[in-house]
């Protein structure tokens, strides 16, 4: 699988995961602190891939200050977009781009 494949593949994971986020957790219906309960979910899926592989993927455990900057910095974002637009599919694509970014920048350069 070349290079390209590989960030098409990032972009629908994180495409589909940030959209779905989004709709359950904003707009009518949500509750009160579901945006924040469902990216606590998202760093324990993570804690939970380190205990599975240490060896393999302890270098998530480095980037875990990262990800949360990234999910504090651009869950602000998505709810400025949110409410500026009404529509939670602004919010979730603008977070998918960057997420999908960022992981194929900075996995390629931990993974050696």
């Amino acid at each position: 699988m070349g290079v390209p494949a590989v960030r098409g593949c990032t972009a629908v994971g994180t495409l589909s995961f940030f959209v779905a986020d989004e709709w359950l957790t904003r707009g009518t219906g949500a509750g009160r602190g579901a945006y924040a309960a469902s990216k606590l979910a998202f760093l324990a899926s993570l804690g939970i891939a380190v205990g599975l592989d240490f060896e393999r993927l302890f270098f998530l455990l480095i980037i875990v200050p990262v990800i949360v900057l990234f999910l504090i910095v651009h869950g602000l974002f998505s709810a400025w977009a949110y409410r500026r637009t009404g529509h939670r599919w602004a919010a979730g694509i603008a977070n998918a781009v960057v997420f999908a970014w960022a992981i194929d920048v900075t996995f390629p350069l931990l993974a050696g």
